[in-house]
C-alpha cells in the first residue's frame, strides 16, 4: 500500500482504519511479517491520530527532509505478536543491537 485516502465526502465512517487492519491481519496472518511500518508527515494531524491512537503504531524515528518540499516525516511501527516476542527476547538478552536499540526514536508525534 503506498498511499491511503478517503474521499472528503465518506471521511469519519471508519474506511480507513477498516482497510488497515484488514492489512495488518494479512501481514500477521499471511505473511507472518513482525511489523507494518509507514511514513507520515509530522503536520498530519488526522493521520497522526489513527495511526497513534486507534490503530496502535508507535514513532519509531523521525525522517528528516523526507518529502520533496523539505517536511520531515515520523516512521511509525505496528509491531504484530511474533515482532513484539522477538522484541521482548532481544530485550530480556541484553541485545542492544536493532530496532529494540532504537526504542522511540528521534520524536514523539503531537497528542492528537
Amino acid at each position: 500500500i503506498t498511499r491511503v485516502g478517503v474521499k472528503r465526502g465518506s471521511r469519519k465512517v471508519g474506511l480507513a482504519t477498516r482497510l488497515m487492519k484488514s492489512a495488518h491481519e494479512s501481514m500477521d496472518e499471511v505473511f507472518r511479517s513482525h511489523f507494518a511500518s509507514l511514513h507520515v508527515r509530522v503536520t498530519n494531524k488526522a493521520a497522526i491520530h489513527l495511526y497513534k491512537n486507534i490503530l496502535e503504531y508507535d514513532v519509531h524515528d523521525v525522517e528528516d527532509k523526507y518529502y520533496a518540499d523539505g517536511e520531515n516525516a515520523y516512521d511509525m511501527r505496528k509491531y504484530f505478536e511474533r515482532g513484539k516476542a522477538k522484541q521482548r527476547t532481544k530485550t530480556d538478552r541484553g541485545d542492544r543491537s536493532g530496532d529494540a536499540a532504537k526504542g522511540g526514536g528521534g520524536g514523539k508525534p503531537p497528542d492528537a
